[in-house]
């Protein structure tokens, strides 16, 4: 359960502070990050929920969480490389 527990949490801090904190509010990229890790959260219920395990408690809950984080850092991390890559490219021109 701690999988997507992780990735839930942060979504909820970050659009917290998205609402607190405005230039971070108004920030489209900040917004994807946000719309990225709520993906991740609905992904991990959708799974445990398909698998019969929602609610479930797992015996190895350490090795549960430190995979919410795991999945959480590679979301931020592929939130990065987009948002680097994307402010690097040549702004697109219509004709």
């Amino acid at each position: 359960m701690g999988c997507f527990v992780i990735p839930l949490m942060a979504t909820l801090v970050h659009y917290g502070m998205r609402k607190r904190v405005p230039a971070l509010g108004t920030d489209t990229k900040q917004g994807w990050l946000t719309l990225m890790l709520g993906g991740a959260s609905v992904f991990g219920v959708i799974d445990h929920a398909w698998n019969g395990e929602l609610l479930m408690v797992s015996p190895n809950l350490g090795w549960d969480l430190a995979l919410g984080a795991v999945i959480t850092a590679a979301v931020t991390g592929i939130w990065a490389l987009v948002t680097a890559t994307r402010s690097r490219s040549p702004a697109k021109t219509t004709a």
